[in-house]
Protein backbone atom coordinates (compact mmCIF):
# COMPACT_ATOMS: atom_id res chain seq x y z
CA UNK A 1 0.00 0.00 0.00
CA UNK A 2 1.43 3.48 -1.17
CA UNK A 3 2.21 5.71 1.88
CA UNK A 4 -0.22 8.88 2.15
CA UNK A 5 0.45 11.62 -0.07
CA UNK A 6 1.13 15.56 1.62
CA UNK A 7 0.65 18.26 -0.72
CA UNK A 8 2.62 21.30 0.49
CA UNK A 9 2.98 24.69 -1.06
CA UNK A 10 5.45 27.10 -0.08
CA UNK A 11 5.10 30.84 0.61
CA UNK A 12 8.95 33.08 0.78
CA UNK A 13 12.25 31.85 -0.56
CA UNK A 14 14.51 33.64 1.43
CA UNK A 15 16.63 32.18 4.52
CA UNK A 16 14.40 30.04 5.98
CA UNK A 17 11.83 29.11 3.08
CA UNK A 18 15.41 27.79 1.36
CA UNK A 19 16.31 26.36 4.19
CA UNK A 20 13.25 24.44 4.90
CA UNK A 21 13.62 23.15 1.07
CA UNK A 22 16.78 21.75 1.43
CA UNK A 23 15.81 19.96 4.91
CA UNK A 24 12.78 18.68 3.06
CA UNK A 25 14.98 17.02 0.36
CA UNK A 26 17.47 15.65 2.90
CA UNK A 27 14.86 14.37 5.21
CA UNK A 28 12.01 12.99 2.22
CA UNK A 29 13.96 9.35 2.17
CA UNK A 30 13.58 8.94 6.13
CA UNK A 31 9.74 10.06 5.92
CA UNK A 32 8.76 7.85 3.30
CA UNK A 33 10.61 4.76 5.03
CA UNK A 34 10.15 5.19 8.71
CA UNK A 35 6.97 7.71 8.74
CA UNK A 36 5.41 6.17 5.74
CA UNK A 37 4.41 9.81 4.79
CA UNK A 38 5.21 11.17 0.84
CA UNK A 39 5.39 14.83 1.68
CA UNK A 40 5.51 16.48 -2.25
CA UNK A 41 5.98 20.18 -2.38
CA UNK A 42 4.27 21.10 -5.62
CA UNK A 43 3.98 24.97 -5.14
CA UNK A 44 6.12 27.80 -4.42
CA UNK A 45 5.89 31.64 -4.11
CA UNK A 46 7.94 34.34 -3.81
CA UNK A 47 6.44 38.13 -3.13
CA UNK A 48 6.34 38.29 -7.06
CA UNK A 49 5.62 35.03 -8.72
CA UNK A 50 4.82 31.22 -7.82
CA UNK A 51 5.41 27.84 -9.68
CA UNK A 52 2.40 25.47 -9.45
CA UNK A 53 3.03 22.06 -10.21
CA UNK A 54 1.49 18.70 -10.92
CA UNK A 55 4.39 16.81 -9.34
CA UNK A 56 6.62 16.83 -6.77
CA UNK A 57 9.43 20.13 -7.18
CA UNK A 58 12.63 18.08 -7.40
CA UNK A 59 16.31 19.64 -5.37
CA UNK A 60 16.91 23.10 -6.31
CA UNK A 61 14.84 23.07 -9.80
CA UNK A 62 12.53 25.25 -8.47
CA UNK A 63 14.71 28.49 -7.87
CA UNK A 64 15.27 28.62 -11.34
CA UNK A 65 12.27 27.75 -12.74
CA UNK A 66 10.72 30.42 -10.41
CA UNK A 67 11.93 32.66 -12.81
CA UNK A 68 11.64 31.16 -16.24
CA UNK A 69 8.32 31.57 -18.18
CA UNK A 70 6.54 28.63 -16.78
CA UNK A 71 5.79 30.68 -13.42
CA UNK A 72 3.19 32.95 -13.31
CA UNK A 73 2.22 36.25 -11.10
CA UNK A 74 2.46 35.54 -7.69
CA UNK A 75 -1.61 34.64 -6.05
CA UNK A 76 -1.99 33.33 -2.89
CA UNK A 77 -5.24 31.98 -3.47
CA UNK A 78 -4.83 30.51 -6.59
CA UNK A 79 -1.43 29.07 -5.32
CA UNK A 80 -3.44 27.09 -2.21
CA UNK A 81 -6.87 25.97 -4.56
CA UNK A 82 -3.35 24.76 -6.07
CA UNK A 83 -2.56 22.55 -3.41
CA UNK A 84 -5.89 21.77 -2.40
CA UNK A 85 -6.64 20.19 -5.46
CA UNK A 86 -3.27 17.60 -5.68
CA UNK A 87 -4.84 14.70 -7.21
CA UNK A 88 -4.63 11.87 -4.84
CA UNK A 89 -3.65 14.11 -1.92
CA UNK A 90 -4.31 12.80 1.94
CA UNK A 91 -3.72 16.26 3.21
CA UNK A 92 -2.25 20.22 2.26
CA UNK A 93 -0.79 21.96 3.90
CA UNK A 94 0.63 25.24 3.42
CA UNK A 95 3.72 26.66 4.46
CA UNK A 96 4.10 30.66 5.36
CA UNK A 97 7.96 31.35 5.73
CA UNK A 98 7.28 35.11 4.90
CA UNK A 99 6.92 37.86 7.57
CA UNK A 100 3.94 39.30 5.28
CA UNK A 101 1.44 41.04 6.84
CA UNK A 102 -0.82 39.91 3.48
CA UNK A 103 -0.84 36.59 4.00
CA UNK A 104 -2.14 35.93 7.65
CA UNK A 105 -5.35 37.45 6.34
CA UNK A 106 -5.97 34.69 4.45
CA UNK A 107 -5.53 31.99 6.94
CA UNK A 108 -9.46 31.89 7.89
CA UNK A 109 -9.82 30.95 4.47
CA UNK A 110 -7.51 28.54 3.87
CA UNK A 111 -8.62 26.45 6.66
CA UNK A 112 -12.38 26.78 6.66
CA UNK A 113 -12.94 26.28 3.04
CA UNK A 114 -9.80 24.95 1.58
CA UNK A 115 -9.81 22.83 4.42
CA UNK A 116 -5.86 23.36 4.30
CA UNK A 117 -3.66 23.18 7.31
CA UNK A 118 -1.23 26.13 8.08
CA UNK A 119 2.49 26.44 9.70
CA UNK A 120 4.22 29.52 9.71
CA UNK A 121 6.94 31.17 11.78
CA UNK A 122 5.29 34.19 10.34
CA UNK A 123 4.01 36.68 13.92
CA UNK A 124 1.34 38.57 12.01
CA UNK A 125 -1.56 36.06 12.51
CA UNK A 126 -0.41 35.48 16.32
CA UNK A 127 -0.06 38.79 17.14
CA UNK A 128 -2.47 40.15 14.70
CA UNK A 129 -6.07 41.88 15.43
CA UNK A 130 -7.77 39.73 18.07
CA UNK A 131 -11.22 38.75 16.23
CA UNK A 132 -9.09 37.03 13.76
CA UNK A 133 -7.38 34.75 15.97
CA UNK A 134 -10.02 34.11 17.80
CA UNK A 135 -12.24 33.06 14.56
CA UNK A 136 -8.69 30.94 12.94
CA UNK A 137 -8.56 29.44 16.33
CA UNK A 138 -12.32 28.53 16.55
CA UNK A 139 -11.93 27.37 12.32
CA UNK A 140 -8.89 25.13 14.06
CA UNK A 141 -10.39 23.59 17.08
CA UNK A 142 -14.07 22.92 14.85
CA UNK A 143 -12.49 21.77 11.37
CA UNK A 144 -9.99 19.42 12.46
CA UNK A 145 -7.51 21.48 10.42
CA UNK A 146 -4.17 22.11 12.22
CA UNK A 147 -2.54 26.19 12.70
CA UNK A 148 1.24 25.31 13.89
CA UNK A 149 3.36 28.53 14.77
CA UNK A 150 5.94 27.18 17.18
CA UNK A 151 8.51 28.86 15.54
CA UNK A 152 6.81 32.16 15.71
CA UNK A 153 8.65 32.29 19.24
CA UNK A 154 11.29 30.68 20.47
CA UNK A 155 12.77 29.84 16.87
CA UNK A 156 13.22 25.99 16.96
CA UNK A 157 12.79 25.76 20.93
CA UNK A 158 9.76 24.28 22.19
CA UNK A 159 7.89 26.78 23.83
CA UNK A 160 4.74 27.46 22.54
CA UNK A 161 4.48 23.10 23.03
CA UNK A 162 5.91 23.28 26.54
CA UNK A 163 3.45 25.90 27.48
CA UNK A 164 0.45 24.90 26.29
CA UNK A 165 1.11 21.42 28.02
CA UNK A 166 1.31 22.89 31.10
CA UNK A 167 -1.90 24.77 30.75
CA UNK A 168 -3.68 21.84 29.47
CA UNK A 169 -2.74 19.56 32.34
CA UNK A 170 -3.34 22.05 35.06
CA UNK A 171 -0.68 24.64 35.70
CA UNK A 172 -1.38 28.13 35.83
CA UNK A 173 1.47 30.77 34.23
CA UNK A 174 2.30 33.16 36.69
CA UNK A 175 5.27 34.88 34.91
CA UNK A 176 7.00 34.11 31.50
CA UNK A 177 10.89 35.01 31.53
CA UNK A 178 13.16 35.21 29.36
CA UNK A 179 15.64 37.03 26.38
CA UNK A 180 12.52 37.87 23.99
CA UNK A 181 15.05 39.11 21.10
CA UNK A 182 18.19 36.94 19.92
CA UNK A 183 18.58 39.83 17.85
CA UNK A 184 19.18 42.75 20.43
CA UNK A 185 20.62 39.77 21.81
CA UNK A 186 23.42 39.60 19.44
CA UNK A 187 23.46 43.25 18.46
CA UNK A 188 24.70 44.31 21.71
CA UNK A 189 26.73 41.90 22.87
CA UNK A 190 28.21 42.94 19.11
CA UNK A 191 28.46 46.26 19.53
CA UNK A 192 31.84 47.88 20.84
CA UNK A 193 34.00 50.86 21.01
CA UNK A 194 35.48 51.15 17.42
CA UNK A 195 32.37 49.68 15.83
CA UNK A 196 30.16 50.93 13.90
CA UNK A 197 26.24 50.48 14.96
CA UNK A 198 25.08 49.77 11.47
CA UNK A 199 28.04 47.32 10.86
CA UNK A 200 26.71 45.19 13.57
CA UNK A 201 23.65 45.35 12.28
CA UNK A 202 24.67 44.24 8.80
CA UNK A 203 26.64 41.50 10.41
CA UNK A 204 22.94 40.48 12.00
CA UNK A 205 20.65 40.62 9.12
CA UNK A 206 23.52 38.79 7.06
CA UNK A 207 23.23 36.05 9.56
CA UNK A 208 20.28 35.69 9.69
CA UNK A 209 19.23 36.79 13.32
CA UNK A 210 16.92 39.78 12.16
CA UNK A 211 13.79 39.80 10.43
CA UNK A 212 13.79 40.70 6.86
CA UNK A 213 13.15 44.37 8.24
CA UNK A 214 15.81 45.19 10.67
CA UNK A 215 13.65 47.77 12.29
CA UNK A 216 10.99 45.00 13.41
CA UNK A 217 13.17 43.98 16.08
CA UNK A 218 14.98 47.24 16.51
CA UNK A 219 11.23 49.38 17.19
CA UNK A 220 10.64 46.38 19.45
CA UNK A 221 7.43 45.55 17.39
CA UNK A 222 9.13 41.89 17.17
CA UNK A 223 9.33 41.56 20.72
CA UNK A 224 5.70 42.56 21.28
CA UNK A 225 4.54 40.49 18.83
CA UNK A 226 5.87 37.60 20.98
CA UNK A 227 4.87 38.84 24.12
CA UNK A 228 1.11 38.80 22.58
CA UNK A 229 1.41 35.19 21.26
CA UNK A 230 2.61 33.90 24.47
CA UNK A 231 -0.21 36.00 26.86
CA UNK A 232 -2.80 34.87 24.26
CA UNK A 233 -1.85 31.41 24.53
CA UNK A 234 -2.11 31.63 28.51
CA UNK A 235 -5.78 32.96 27.80
CA UNK A 236 -5.18 36.82 27.91
CA UNK A 237 -7.15 38.72 25.63
CA UNK A 238 -4.59 40.88 24.52
CA UNK A 239 -3.68 43.50 21.25
CA UNK A 240 -0.20 44.97 20.26
CA UNK A 241 -2.11 48.07 21.13
CA UNK A 242 -2.77 47.01 25.06
CA UNK A 243 1.45 47.05 25.01
CA UNK A 244 3.35 50.36 25.11
CA UNK A 245 6.54 49.84 23.13
CA UNK A 246 9.70 52.21 23.07
CA UNK A 247 11.31 52.12 19.56
CA UNK A 248 15.27 52.56 18.96
CA UNK A 249 14.79 53.41 15.66
CA UNK A 250 14.67 56.97 14.85
CA UNK A 251 11.76 58.63 13.41
CA UNK A 252 13.56 59.69 10.00
CA UNK A 253 14.50 56.27 9.77
CA UNK A 254 11.60 54.75 10.65
CA UNK A 255 9.53 56.51 7.93
CA UNK A 256 12.10 54.99 5.05
CA UNK A 257 10.04 52.89 2.64
CA UNK A 258 12.02 49.63 2.45
CA UNK A 259 14.85 47.64 4.34
CA UNK A 260 17.11 48.44 1.41
CA UNK A 261 16.93 51.58 1.97
CA UNK A 262 17.09 52.04 5.59
CA UNK A 263 20.37 49.27 5.83
CA UNK A 264 21.55 52.69 3.23
CA UNK A 265 21.29 55.08 5.27
CA UNK A 266 21.86 53.95 8.76
CA UNK A 267 25.72 54.80 8.05
CA UNK A 268 24.94 58.16 6.64
CA UNK A 269 23.56 59.31 9.81
CA UNK A 270 25.79 60.84 12.88
CA UNK A 271 25.15 59.83 15.82
CA UNK A 272 24.50 60.04 19.68
CA UNK A 273 24.64 58.17 22.32
CA UNK A 274 22.04 56.45 24.63
CA UNK A 275 21.84 54.18 27.13
CA UNK A 276 19.80 50.76 26.36
CA UNK A 277 20.47 48.33 29.62
CA UNK A 278 22.81 50.51 31.07
CA UNK A 279 25.14 49.87 27.62
CA UNK A 280 26.16 53.10 25.77
CA UNK A 281 25.35 52.55 22.34
CA UNK A 282 25.18 55.22 18.57
CA UNK A 283 21.75 54.34 17.48
CA UNK A 284 22.10 56.68 14.11
CA UNK A 285 20.19 59.09 15.50
CA UNK A 286 19.92 61.89 12.59
CA UNK A 287 22.17 65.67 13.50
Amino acid sequence: MAPPVVALGLFGTGLIGTAHMKQLAKQTPYLLDQLRVDVRVVAVSNSRRMLLSGSALQGTEWKAALESPQARPADPDALAAHVAAHPGAAAGVLLDCTASELLPQHYCSWLGQQGLHVITPNKKLGAGPLQRYQQLRQLQRYSGKHFMYETTVGAGLPIISTLKDLIETGDRVLTIEGVLSGTLSFIFNSFKPGVAFSEVVRQAKEQGYTEPDPREDLSGMDVARKVVILARECGLQLGLDDLAVASLVPQQLAQLPTPADYMAALPQVRCAAAVVQGVGCCMGTPG
